[in-house]
């Protein structure tokens, strides 16, 4: 307003007597979110085909929101008991049906004041998220101090999180131990000195880390780490929390517990056991001697062995003095051991044999060892997977638990974790089914639930909308998966631009954005599972076989069905028709998939009937009842669905129709549609084919308009209008022709729409 105004800024640092600084204010007299560089100004009229800005404050949480899905999760998490493995599936030991688990990683901020949290937690159940994963607890609450114990007020910032996400009926997952090379081994934890100093070294060579040594990999086959790490979880476990009153492994909000991060026997960073062996002299020697017995035991004389092996010997080999050399992993491969173990399949079976026994050992003992103090939920292994050789022992061995668990990345480009200028992956799922991140289904477990605990389509790939709905209705609807969690929601709002310049943000609207459309589908069950169209009985012979026999989505590439019969492969094309599944011991009987797959046409369509996956024209269509998609390089045709006719000039798009009455979307009073392409940074620059980022841009991020001329089945709409990012309706309605048809693009700056008829 006019006249004159007082402004005052105050810093209160307390006795620190830090110094604060302002950097920039703004006085405006419109609705303004900061957002990199962009001033404060009146959008000019903007045309079908501008790519608009897209800035988000911390969300009102308005109860106008039209996507807000809190009403789908329960709360508080916990009420109908501990979440329990029920054959295939995960239930709660007081509920009758099955239970879907939907979220993301999202650890701790130990910045943020108790208020902070509880506005957090509710922000990720307004988009549907019913579990959140804590990686780590490490990270959260640091190591034991010499007495035993955790720092009591990192363990309160943590309590009052934990409690804060039951309150708004959001179950947590503990990833307990990581980084791959551990943080739990001290001086004062007990370990013989030389081992430990052998330990040492190894972290001080691989990042001249001074801090705790390495552990997590060699805790695999040492069981004085083992018990090091056992009392960290006994604390954890027995710690009662003030803020919901219950001990952790009483408080059935505590849905999973994983043993170890990303991490087992297979794991490439053994390798430095053979290749550097002697600067490794105990845990080289521990394997060494272990493989010994082994083999001597299963063979019984240096001449079976030698003849089973066929009269090869390893540089390593001292029969005489109880050892026989190792392997590394990337001596293992797929078509069998490579390099100076090409053709001994057999001593590389064995190899993997042994490996298998150590394995699996521990996590049985492990198993028995949470349970024992008192842990009733859900327990996972590792969610490492097993490379050539040793796929499916790796397998075997994660069956000790109660679910198996996967991580898969894939897209980006140059820079590693971070955005970077230079070379972009260009890769998309839509012409490669059951390839990229779904190549990881064919690890599912008959009898055995399945989840996803980190996954991520990373950018700068431009094709990254189309990882969660596939994800959402291939994974955890036709294939039956049971919880996912995208990595990793860093923040407590959306993000500005591509947050942080990390490949790892669920906080933008390809993400989280469409979680509500998504979190819908998947907890109101709105894709039927699928017949299972490949069953791969696993036995002793096939994990210790020396090669790759279960194939799965990599060596199937490209292979005639009929051909791979014999083995444990399956085509990845499977993976878009139904469940694909391996037994130990037994496994289910399987349909013929060939008369859903149209091979000259590259069509593949669901046992359900509910899903077609045109790897020809790289287009999904998903066709069930309440909810329908159009997914892919649709631009410059026309798509039929059951209930909607989609004409699309975009090139590629993610087009999602969701009833929100929980109707048919022909009978449906009240539809969402979400309409996401591509994105960029203000002043991104592009190569022409996408594949090379020449200049990075910042925020505010820009979304490409999905431009797009729409016909649903059923009555005409009285009421079509876009809603703004936290899915509150603008008062802007959009014309609707005689026959019912409308027209979306980027003259309403949006990528939410809300239809009522």
């Amino acid at each position: 307003d006019k006249g004159d105004h007082h402004l005052e800024f105050r810093s209160t640092n307390g006795d620190l007597h830090n110094h604060a600084g302002i950097d920039c204010f703004v006085f405006s007299r419109i609705p303004f979110v900061p957002s990199g560089k962009d001033r404060p100004s009146t959008a000019a009229p903007a045309q079908p085909d501008d790519w608009f800005p897209v800035a988000f404050d911390d969300d009102p949480l308005s109860p106008d929101s039209v996507i807000d899905m809190s009403r789908l999760v329960e709360a508080p998490a916990g009420q109908h008991g501990f979440l329990q493995a029920a054959g295939d599936h995960l239930r709660f030991a007081d509920s009758k049906g099955p239970v879907k688990l939907w979220g993301v990683n999202a650890n701790l901020d130990s910045r943020a004041t108790p208020e902070k949290m509880v506005q957090r937690a509710r922000w990720l159940r307004k988009y549907g998220v019913n579990q959140v994963r804590q990686h780590t607890l490490i990270d959260a609450m640091g190591l034991l101090r010499p007495d035993g114990t955790v720092d009591p007020q990192r363990f309160d910032r943590y309590d009052r999180w934990f409690a804060a996400l039951k309150e708004q009926g959001i179950y947590s997952i503990w990833s307990v131990v990581y980084p791959h090379h551990g943080a739990f081994l001290r001086p004062q934890d007990g370990l013989p000195g030389e081992r430990f100093a052998e330990l040492d070294q190894s972290d001080k060579e691989r990042d001249g880390s001074k801090g705790p040594i390495v552990s997590n990999d060699y805790i695999n086959m040492d069981r004085e780490i083992q018990d090091v790490v056992l009392r960290y979880f006994t604390v954890l476990l027995n710690h009662r929390n003030p803020y919901t009153g219950l001990a952790y492994k009483d408080d059935p909000a505590l849905a999973v517990v994983e043993f170890q991060n990303e991490s087992n026997l297979f794991f490439h960073t053994l390798n430095v056991l053979r290749n550097e062996s002697p600067k490794h002299p105990y845990y080289s020697q521990l394997l060494r001697k272990g493989f010994f017995a082994f083999v001597q035991q299963k063979y019984g004389s240096r001449e079976a062995v030698a003849k089973a092996w066929g009269g090869k010997w390893d540089r390593d080999d001292k029969w005489d003095q109880g050892e026989l050399g190792i392997m590394a992993a990337y001596q293992w491969g797929v078509d069998g051991p490579g390099y100076e173990f090409k053709g001994q399949d057999r001593r590389c079976g064995d190899y993997i044999a042994y490996l298998e026994s150590v394995q699996r050992a521990y996590y049985d003992r492990r198993e028995r060892e949470l349970r024992d103090l008192g842990f009733k939920g859900v327990t996972v292994t590792t969610a490492w997977f097993g490379v050539g050789g040793s796929n499916l022992a790796n397998l075997y061995c994660d069956t000790a638990a109660s679910m198996i668990d996967r991580h898969n990345y894939c897209g980006g480009g140059d820079g590693g974790h971070r955005i970077v200028e230079g070379k972009v992956s260009t890769m998309t799922h839509l012409d490669q089914p059951g390839q990229g991140l779904f190549s990881i289904g064919f690890n599912q477990v008959a009898g055995k639930p399945f989840g996803v605990s980190e996954w991520d389509m990373t950018p700068p790939d431009p094709y990254k909308a189309e990882a969660a709905p596939l994800l959402a209705f291939y994974g955890m609807g036709l294939q039956g998966w049971d919880s996912s969690s995208h990595f990793a929601c860093g923040a407590a709002r959306m993000g500005a631009g591509w947050p942080d310049l990390s490949k790892y943000a669920s906080q933008t609207p390809h993400y989280l954005g469409q979680f509500p459309a998504l979190a819908l589908s998947v907890l109101r069950g709105d894709l039927q599972e699928g017949q299972i169209v490949a069953s791969r009985l696993a036995t002793e012979k096939e994990r210790h076989a020396g090669r790759d026999v279960l194939g799965g989505a990599v060596t199937a590439e490209n292979k005639d069905y009929k051909e791979l019969a014999a083995s444990l492969a399956a085509p990845p094309e499977t993976f878009a028709i139904g469940r694909v599944v391996v037994g130990f011991g037994d496994a289910p009987q399987a349909a013929d998939p060939a008369s859903f797959w149209d091979r000259k046409g590259k069509v593949l369509t669901s046992t359900t009937g509910e899903l077609v996956w045109d790897y020809g024209r790289r287009l999904v269509q998903v066709r069930a009842p309440r909810t329908q998609a159009v997914i892919g390089f649709a631009g410059g045709g026309s798509v039929t669905l059951p209930d909607v006719k989609a004409t699309v000039k975009t090139p590629f798009v993610s087009l999602l129709f969701t009833a929100l009455d929980d109707r048919p979307l022909r009978e449906s009073g009240h539809i969402l549609i979400t309409a996401l392409a591509r994105d960029k940074q203000t002043g991104t620059v592009y190569s022409a084919d996408w594949s090379k980022l020449e200049t990075i841009g910042g925020p505010p991020l820009l979304l490409e308009p999905v431009q797009a001329t729409l016909r649903l089945a059923g009555a005409k709409p009285s009421l079509v209008r876009p809603l703004d990012g936290y899915g509150v309706p603008r008062d802007e309605p959009i014309a609707i022709a005689a026959d019912g048809s409308f027209a979306i693009d980027g003259t309403q700056r949006a990528f939410y729409y809300e239809i009522r008829r």
